[in-house]
This record gives C-alpha cells, sequence and structure tokens, in this order.
C-alpha cells in the first residue's frame, strides 16, 4: 500500500491513517480502557 506504483498517491493517505487509526486502537485497548476500568471499579 506504500509502494510507488500506478495509483500509489491516491493510496498512500489512505493506508497511513488506516495503520495511524489501528496503532490508536491498540493504545486504547491495551492502556487506556483497563486504565480507566481499573479507576472506576476503586471507588
Amino acid at each position: 500500500s506504500l509502494s510507488l506504483g500506478e495509483g500509489a498517491e491516491m493510496l498512500q493517505p489512505l493506508a497511513v491513517s488506516m495503520i495511524g487509526g489501528m496503532c490508536l486502537s491498540i493504545v486504547l485497548s491495551l492502556l487506556v480502557i483497563p486504565a480507566l476500568y481499573y479507576r472506576v471499579n476503586r471507588r
């Protein structure tokens, strides 16, 4: 998806946004959501 072939200039922003979204979802699911769950149930 990050190649230099025909049509790559159109697909590169899509690939970058998809990879960024997947990285953000990993961080949210592994770090932020468990921390919020722990904080809410601690009270």
